[in-house]
């Protein structure tokens, strides 16, 4: 059975790392900067991501994403993965 990722508060750096998973020596950061890097290019290809956040008041440097945010975030970028249970 699989379950998706719940709509909750997240912090940013762990919400980035459902989408960017740590692996080796990564800093814990690189994550989070992929998910910057993500959000700036929906900005700049204008395809709705960035300016929805902002509207919903998100502001690079804040340190959560609301339920809003993630949902708008899984709206534009797809759920990170899903969790298979036995």
């Amino acid at each position: 059975m699989e379950q998706q990722i719940e709509i909750r508060t997240y912090g940013v750096n762990e919400l980035a790392q459902k989408y960017f998973p740590l692996t080796g020596m990564q800093r814990k950061d690189t994550a989070t900067r992929k998910l910057y890097k993500l959000i700036t290019l929906e900005e700049e290809s204008h395809s709705g991501l960035y300016k929805e956040l902002r509207e919903a008041g998100w502001r690079k440097g804040r340190h959560i994403f609301t339920p809003k945010q993630v949902r708008i975030i899984f709206k534009h970028l797809d759920y990170p993965h899903t969790v298979k249970y036995d």
